[in-house]
């Protein structure tokens, strides 16, 4: 008989669970510290642990890894890990280095007697798939397999970190970008963030976690009342009308702008330390003239934000295109004049389709709308 995950155990569960082996409270803090921090794949590693209590632990779980079906590792630094589920499922997850060139040695998993790089980020997958269907998203084409369980999310930062940390250092930050709906996983999805921020678990501070949805307005808001949760909020809004929005985000016929502005104005007034990001998806002749910069300044005049700009990062199958240079550069302008804080997304990996939007495997279209918030 499978044993079950000792990942899927959510930071909630941790007393009831040491509790029901007769453990003492103190060994939940012991045992996810070995997990998360020391990177173990095994519980005779867990040397401050007693003989016994090593033994039970084998006995009633598993510490699985997960299993690499495919990484590629572009020139820029940035490397793509396909990872195989047990059921079969594929996700990804990217990791972007910054200043990766100051690395001697271009293979993440040897010692390079180089300068580590300042800040690993760790793009994750939230959902084997997504049914959002989004136009632009190559995790569309695959529609939504099943959401993730809290191991599979967290196992992705394991597994990385087991990888690099004796190299170029942990991860030190989060961006749950990858596969899928975060917040159409929501249960999953925050017990991993909690345990991603404990400080018995990966130990990440929530400052560094930030979380991109395409505009769930409900559960914006129910994130925005979640004790003790303060991760920043990125939105994926791309249109800066409900016509044009509706063509490339199918979900804003279920949430209209507005109703995604006052879910916005409703986590900063929770959160008043931290802005939205917005995120702006540049596609040429479809959002990126005059009027959706003046629009979209508009639209976000009264909430304290920014705008990322992301011009369009081409995919196999997808028709729309990369705005030049200049008219990237001319739109950012706008924006900025408006006084608002604007930045150009500079894509990481499009060479082996890691960038923004292009996540995707190979899998037989199921079309599921499976949302748990």
């Amino acid at each position: 008989m499978t044993k079950p995950s000792i990942y899927d155990i959510t930071p909630e569960k941790w007393p009831s669970a040491v509790a029901e082996m007769g453990l003492k409270s103190f060994s939940a803090r012991q045992i996810q510290e070995w997990l998360y921090q020391k990177h173990v794949s095994t519980f005779e590693e867990m040397t401050n642990l007693a003989k016994t209590t090593r033994e039970l632990l084998a006995e009633t779980y598993d510490i699985p890894g997960m299993t690499v079906a495919d990484e590629q590792l572009a020139t820029d630094g940035t490397h793509k890990f396909a990872w195989a589920l047990a059921d079969g499922q594929k996700i990804e997850s990217v990791l972007i280095p910054s200043d990766f060139e100051s690395l001697n040695d271009r293979s993440l998993g040897v010692a390079g007697g180089g300068v580590n790089p300042k800040r690993r980020t760790l793009c994750i997958s939230t959902q084997a798939g997504c049914a959002m269907g989004c136009t632009f998203c190559r995790t569309a084409t695959m529609g939504l397999m099943r959401n993730l369980t809290h191991g599979e999310i967290v196992g992705q930062i394991v597994e990385v970190n087991r990888r690099i940390h004796n190299t170029i250092g942990p991860i030190t930050n989060i961006v749950l970008m990858g596969m899928g709906e975060p917040l159409a996983n929501y249960s999953n999805m925050v017990q991993a963030l909690r345990t991603m921020y404990s400080p018995h678990g990966l130990k990440i501070t929530q400052r560094k976690i930030t979380l991109s949805t395409v505009g769930i307005a409900p559960a914006i808001k129910r994130l925005a009342d979640e004790p003790n949760m303060h991760v920043k909020l990125a939105l994926s809004l791309h249109a800066v009308n409900d016509e044009i929005r509706k063509t490339l985000i199918p979900m804003a016929n279920r949430y209209p702008m507005q109703e995604i502005m006052d879910a916005c104005r409703y986590y900063v007034e929770k959160h008043p330390r931290d802005r939205v990001t917005f995120e702006y998806l540049l596609i040429a002749g479809v959002n990126d003239r005059k009027s959706d910069a003046d629009g979209l300044a508009k639209l976000i005049a009264h909430i304290p934000a920014k705008v990322n700009l992301i011009p369009f990062n081409p995919f196999p199958g997808n028709s729309w295109e990369r705005p030049s240079d200049e008219v990237i550069s001319q739109f950012s302008e706008w924006v900025h004049a408006k006084h608002i804080q604007v930045n150009i997304r500079v894509s990481r990996g499009r060479e082996i389709l890691a960038a923004c939007g292009q996540l995707a495997q190979e899998s037989s279209r199921k079309n599921v709308t499976e949302m748990s918030f």
